[in-house]
């Protein structure tokens, strides 16, 4: 089914022996039903002499006319013609299935614009443009009068067969594009993917296909869905998107998103695990130590997690584990290596073999305040109902540390701490993805 909308001035049905907008339309569209915009001057004129419904059986007799009297006197007041707007929005909810047509060359100019800003919030319905029969663009054609109506209506030259088809479809979803663009553009610029990807999936016809997959694997990505990721789309124009999926640096990187997004209770939470890759990595840098002769490291569902073994670290490193031993009551049990553990470890080390080493006094230290914050910060949000501000976080942490640490002093002590580990600097990818979807918005869907 095919509805045509539109509205309707002087020049309607027809005017100096030709048709006017509707009727051109009607004309060359298989229309099933015509809703008519009438202002008070134009139902005036329909209940006199019936010029628009004689119109149409004229052109198109198998075409079901409806009328919708405004009562609008002001048509050139775009306050007043609000209700165009509103009676088309009522239509298109009625009648979901069908394709409408939107006619944006009948009545006054500001009727055309409505029309045509109808025909951009509504991507699926079509919007046709009539142009003037006149080759002289100069000429204006005097309005139908009623005495004029029936000569023009049955001597129209638009009924020859070999008359020009004056309906054109004007591209005036690009105009939508290009506003959608920057709005998609500031969504990724702010990491928001999952907005940003529901706008271009409402709108599949202005981007491509590339455009897209680059965003469902933002999303993918900030949800620790790697592997998913890579399978939707790995690289951007020979650029790869993700050096290490899966890596723990991916990790860091969705904890430093949290952070920048001002979502700071989801940062907080992430501290746990970010501590754990640290402190698992930094095991493996502590000159004469050797984790795996003090337990096994076990794979559960792709997460890695070492279990100790109180025993067979105590052959291994006798004092060490009566360290140990002395940090819990009752001693330490046989179980899962937590960062408490961690922690305690590098403390054992900096009191003994390596009391001169300022690198691992400093990256002890740093662990302990982590580790502060985490206890300080993370358990009201694990236990409780709130929200974590920058403002509370400071306020917590200086009770324990002294000092205010915000979300940015966190991040500094972590990205120090990463570079001292691994030797280089945490890199930020997500500003390069973004980058490629920006880029990827400027080609058009094929």
């Amino acid at each position: 089914m095919q509805y045509l909308f539109t509205p309707v001035g002087n020049t309607d049905p027809v005017r100096d022996y030709h048709d006017g907008g509707m009727l051109h339309i009607l004309r060359h569209y298989k229309i099933d039903k015509v809703f008519i915009f009438l202002t008070a001057d134009m139902e005036e004129k329909e209940e006199q002499w019936h010029c628009y419904s004689l119109g149409v059986k004229k052109v198109a007799p198998q075409c079901e006319i409806e009328f919708i009297k405004s009562g609008i006197t002001e048509p050139q007041n775009y306050e007043k013609l609000l209700y165009l707007q509103e009676k088309f929005d009522e239509l298109f909810e009625q009648f979901p299935d069908v394709k409408w047509i939107l006619n944006i060359s009948s009545g006054t100019p500001q009727m055309k614009t409505i029309m045509s800003f109808l025909s951009v919030d509504y991507p699926s319905c079509m919007a046709v443009q009539v142009s003037n029969p006149h080759v002289d663009r100069d000429k204006v054609a005097g309005h139908c009068e009623k005495k004029e109506y029936v000569e023009m209506l049955e001597c129209n030259e638009d009924d020859d067969p070999s008359s020009p088809n004056r309906c054109t479809e004007p591209p005036l979803l690009m105009i939508r594009r290009h506003g959608l663009r920057l709005q998609i553009e500031s969504l990724v610029r702010n990491y928001e993917y999952g907005g940003a990807l529901q706008l271009v999936e409402q709108n599949r016809r202005l981007f491509s296909d590339t455009t897209e997959r680059l965003l469902r694997h933002g999303v993918c990505r900030t949800m620790l869905n790697w592997r998913e990721a890579n399978k939707i789309i790995s690289d951007y124009e020979g650029n790869i998107l993700m050096q290490s999926p899966s890596d723990f640096s991916e990790y860091f990187q969705v904890m430093e998103l949290r952070q920048r997004k001002g979502q700071l209770s989801e940062f907080i939470v992430k501290l746990s695990p970010v501590l754990m890759g640290l402190g698992f990595k930094y095991l493996e840098c502590i000159k004469g130590f050797d984790l795996l002769q003090c337990g096994r490291e076990l794979n559960r569902n792709g997460e890695r997690v070492f279990r100790w073994e109180c025993n067979k670290a105590r052959k291994y490193k006798p004092e060490l584990q009566d360290y140990l031993d002395k940090k819990y009551p009752g001693g330490m049990k046989d179980g899962p290596l937590y960062f408490q553990t961690i922690m305690a470890l590098c403390e054992y080390y900096k009191a003994t073999t390596l009391k001169s080493d300022a690198l691992h006094n400093e990256i002890t230290t740093a662990f302990s305040k982590l580790r502060t914050v985490e206890e300080t910060a993370r358990n009201p949000i694990a236990h409780n109902i709130c929200n974590m501000t920058e403002a509370r976080l400071e306020e917590e942490t200086k009770k324990q540390l002294l000092e205010p640490l915000n979300s940015a002093g966190i991040l500094r002590i972590l990205r120090k701490v990463y570079k001292d580990i691994y030797k280089k600097n945490m890199a930020w990818t997500y500003d390069g993805l973004n980058d490629c979807i920006v880029e990827s918005l400027q080609t058009f869907p094929m």
